[in-house]
């Protein structure tokens, strides 16, 4: 039987708000023709919404605190400082992995994470592929670990853009006043221009891969969208207040330019591929893009993510998929086992997602194993965990992290950056916990980080587990200690009240919640 060829394309923190208003004023025609050969819907994210989490989640049908990314750093093995997240950290196949194991061959372009790459039957383009940390007239190596294949190699690292290769013809759809900015100083402008120049690195890889290897599956990642997003969706139109009037005029269109930048390079891309091609476009989470967007972010770890809309986008095209449907309940758990269905391989009994059933016109009838992690049909290609990895490598990581605003560039103190991380993971792998409905596996955790790393957060976090989980002698507990710190919190006041509501105090719990809608001070309660 022919194997059926599949094309993953993530767009990072695409969203249909936006996406729709593109379509409709003709700016987006080719995904607008796509999705009406194509079943589509949002696509639910996970909690908490960071992107190496959940672009490894799509890639394993399976929650962080399963697969291992947990963060964007973690804790090195021996408890003495932090590295980024990397390929090492995943302890779970990849779809491409359970690909290898059947013989399948299979290109994979800068996903996050995957550095160092994996010596998979086919090409691995690592997301350090597009970042150049030289001067345009310096030499720019390609790091160990970046690619795979001696054979493609040399003319994949000569396709790569510098920043300092683009021209003004290249900036001015994002940055109409360009000759009004100042080119050395302008951050912004600065940014735009790095991000161009690595949405065309990873568009020149996937272009070039497509057309001159064979390949049974493909899984490209850009970051494009969610970065314009961070750095300029608070200039977008309208106007929001707070907001500097020249600014505005100079940085309203950078955001909406991605978009129409993905939509030219979708073009190029469906040129090259047949009709027989199942495709599927699917971003990670959704952007805030209307009233909600945030002038100022607050400080803290990985405060970027609180611009994330719970909801991305899903379309899938291919043979014996629905054409211009609809469909409802995906979540990026999805992703893989809709996947494997396609390709008529086995789904893990151990996968927290489903097969997209909505978007067939004939229900799939998938067979179930156990585990990918216990199929031994072949060479899964996976890397070793407790591998060293490159430390060039991740200083390059860590500087990224810290240009995105996830880490504290500030943080000085190893140990004390130590302990932040180490914190940030455990209470990511709570709500994760938690987030799959398994707060007994996350209570123990959260009581821990309170004794260890106590603060708001963790505190109010382990009140509100408590109360969910109908522990109300520990919540009694845990409210007075948070009423005594935190006296003027209205999320202290809040889970006041459901306390009171849960002891069958009604009177007690209406009287706080009337309080605070009154005091119309509500707006700090998550």
């Amino acid at each position: 039987m022919k194997k059926k060829k599949v094309l993953v394309l993530g767009w990072d923190a695409a969203d249909w708000k936006v996406i729709n208003k593109l379509m409709g004023e003709g700016l987006m025609p080719t995904f607008k023709s796509f999705l009406e050969e194509s079943s589509y819907g949002n696509i639910a994210t996970l909690d908490p919404p960071y992107s190496p989490m959940l672009w490894t989640s799509i890639a394993t049908g399976k929650y962080p605190h399963d697969h291992g990314v947990i963060g964007f750093t973690e804790v090195l093995p021996d408890g003495t400082g932090t590295r980024p997240v990397t390929a090492h950290s995943r302890k779970v196949k990849a779809i491409w992995n359970m690909l290898n194991q059947e013989g399948y061959k299979s290109n994979v372009v800068t996903w996050w994470p995957s550095n160092p790459v994996e010596d998979i039957n086919g090409v691995m383009v690592s997301n350090f592929y597009q970042h150049a940390k030289t001067k345009h007239e310096e030499d720019w190596p390609l790091l160990d670990g970046t690619i795979n294949s001696d054979e493609h190699r040399d003319i994949l690292a000569d396709l790569r853009v510098h920043p300092g290769e683009l021209t003004a013809a290249h900036i001015k759809p994002f940055l109409p006043n360009l000759e009004k900015l100042n080119i050395e100083e302008d951050k912004v402008l600065g940014n735009v221009a790095k991000i161009i120049a690595h949405t065309s690195c990873v568009h020149n890889a996937t272009t070039y891969l497509i057309e001159e290897t064979e390949w049974d599956f493909m899984a490209v990642y850009h970051d494009a969208i969610d970065h314009c997003c961070h750095l300029a969706m608070k200039f977008r139109e309208p106007m929001l207040e707070g907001i500097d009037p020249e600014k505005h005029e100079n940085y309203k269109y950078i955001v909406d330019s991605m978009y129409r930048f993905h939509d030219m390079m979708l073009e190029q891309t469906l040129k090259l591929i047949d009709d027989d091609t199942y495709v599927m476009i699917v971003s990670d989470h959704g952007f805030r893009s209307d009233h909600t967007r945030i002038v100022t972010l607050p400080v803290g770890p990985a405060t970027p993510a609180i611009e994330h809309d719970p909801y991305g986008i899903v379309a899938l095209k291919g043979p014996g998929i629905k054409k211009g449907h609809r469909i409802f309940g995906a979540s990026v758990l999805d992703v893989t086992p809709t996947l494997l269905a396609i390709m008529g391989l086995p789904i893990g009994k151990d996968m927290a997602g489903n097969i997209m059933t909505g978007a067939f016109e004939t229900l799939p009838q998938p067979e179930y194993i156990d585990s990918w992690e216990t199929r031994h049909t072949g060479n899964p290609a996976m890397l070793d965990r407790n591998a060293v990895s490159d430390p060039i490598a991740e200083q390059q990581a860590m500087e990224q992290l810290i240009e995105l605003g996830y880490v504290d560039r500030q943080e000085k103190d190893s140990a004390k950056r130590t302990r932040i991380s180490m914190r940030e993971e455990k209470l990511n792998l709570v709500r994760s916990y938690i987030h799959a409905g398994k707060k007994d596996k996350a209570l123990p955790i959260l009581e821990q980080v309170c004794e260890e790393f106590p603060n708001k957060a963790s505190h109010i976090m382990l009140l509100n587990a408590y109360l969910e989980s109908g522990k109300l002698s520990k919540a009694e507990t845990m409210l007075e200690t948070c009423k005594k710190e935190y006296p003027e919190s209205n999320n202290v006041q809040f889970y006041e009240g459901l306390y009171f509501w849960q002891k069958n105090h009604r009177i007690k719990a209406q009287k706080i919640f009337n309080k605070l809608v009154e005091s119309n001070e509500d707006s700090e309660l998550t």
